[in-house]
């Protein structure tokens, strides 16, 4: 398993600080689409419990106290969260056959520890991830509205969210962070028109009530960018929406484990090779819905 693509693909870690006992919040977490939890060294005698329930599921440990050790055991934690300052237990975690990522909170901490590590955990709004192209980072937030991700970042593998609360909320603060992950926003609907004529026709009306322009395309008219009329009737019964997203992809992975499904057969590629335009295969009260890279 390669770890950082896992952490990738879906953008998010969840950090659980409270409760994991009952694995509600693994539960809640791992419905939503997220496979990466970092839980306190103190918790660590929940991480089998967690591997039974799920073995997919990705698990750091977090030593970011001075001295702090976990004690690791055939098929537990994957990856270890150490300070920078105090690394004395790398070779033993190493050794276990643990990923173990540094916390840094100054460049010069990357700098100093860079010809050893390519993944590193740093703070929200720190910078130092733009200083190092060439390295892999983990950012560490509170809030969701601190994510501010436009797809895959080069060298940014993930946002941490911190959630104490997702057993009392199911899980409303993580789709929230999901949410401002993805920068979910309506794009524009589209209306299936009887032909050219009453597409420009409408179009223009709607050009005039958003105070934008009528602008034609090989299929359609768009009145202002929010609204399209197509030229005869396209997809959807009564038309489509069209829903934004900054990295289809990653979005593709959250919806497919909401339980949506997707028409792979006629998505549309970008130079590449990654999904651009997909539709959802169901249509929502007579419009198809599809997702379009931002």
């Amino acid at each position: 398993m390669d770890i950082k693509q896992v952490i990738n693909e879906e953008g998010l870690i969840a950090s659980l600080t409270a409760s994991i006992k009952d694995l509600k919040a693994i539960k809640i977490i791992k419905q939503l689409g997220i496979s990466t939890v970092i839980i306190d060294s103190h918790d660590c005698e929940y991480v089998s419990a967690i591997k039974d329930y799920d073995p997919s599921i990705v698990i750091g440990v977090s030593c970011l106290k001075h001295n702090e050790v976990y004690t690791c055991y055939p098929n537990h934690a994957d990856f270890v969260l150490l300070p920078s300052w105090d690394l004395s237990n790398e070779s033993f975690y190493k050794e276990q056959g643990l990923l173990v990522i540094p916390y840094c909170e100054t460049s010069l901490d990357v700098k100093r520890l860079a010809s050893r590590f390519d993944v590193f955990m740093i703070n929200i709004n720190s910078g130092i991830e733009d200083l190092f192209k060439d390295k892999f980072f983990i950012i560490n937030t509170i809030d969701p509205h601190d994510i501010h991700d436009s797809g895959y970042l080069d060298n940014v593998l993930a946002y941490v969210v911190h959630d104490h609360m997702t057993m009392l909320n199911d899980g409303a603060y993580i789709k929230h962070a999901i949410e401002c992950l993805l920068d979910i926003k309506l794009q524009h609907v589209g209306i299936n028109c009887v032909d050219e004529n009453d597409a420009y026709g409408s179009a223009y009306q709607f050009a005039n009530l958003f105070y934008g322009k009528c602008e034609e395309t090989i299929g359609s008219y768009f009145g202002s960018g929010y609204v399209e009329c197509m030229k005869g009737n396209g997809r959807g019964t009564n038309g489509h929406i069209a829903i934004q997203v900054n990295n289809v992809g990653r979005a593709m992975h959250y919806y497919y484990a909401s339980g949506y499904h997707f028409d792979i057969d006629n998505a549309r590629y970008d130079e590449f090779g990654n999904i651009d335009l997909i539709y959802f295969l169901e249509e929502f009260n007579g419009f198809a819905v599809h997702l379009v890279a931002a």
